[in-house]
């Protein structure tokens, strides 16, 4: 239908860097709809297709440097985080996510997350 080819272009728009010149993995061992791109333009990009229940998403394969900043691509929100034991734990209340609007597939830019692991 026109209506989600207008949907998809939109997502294209907002996730270009995602998207166009990337490399894009899916982790072995990380939480189920997450996959990983190293952008060329030096960001690390998390993509997830559901909003977590727990307000709260835990990533294995990526600590940002400490005052990296993430955001949700296509919002201005900055989002709150902290890394213990290897692990990064995004916080995600519903008011970002009622903020942010409704997506299919949610993709979070993270400046000084270069430290992508294996």
């Amino acid at each position: 239908s026109v209506e989600r080819l207008k949907v998809v272009g939109e997502w294209m728009k907002e996730n270009a860097p995602v998207v166009l010149k990337s490399d894009f993995y899916a982790a072995k061992g990380e939480t189920s709809g997450v996959k990983y791109v190293q952008g060329q333009d030096g960001f690390a990009y998390v993509t997830f297709d559901q909003w977590p229940s727990s307000a709260s998403l835990v990533l294995h394969k990526i600590v940002p440097e400490s005052g990296s900043t993430i955001q949700i691509l296509g919002c201005d929100q900055k989002l709150s985080w902290e890394s213990f034991g290897g692990a990064t734990t995004l916080f995600l209340p519903e008011s970002v996510k009622a903020k942010c609007g409704n997506k299919t597939i949610w993709t979070l830019k993270i400046k000084g997350g270069n430290n992508l692991k294996p």
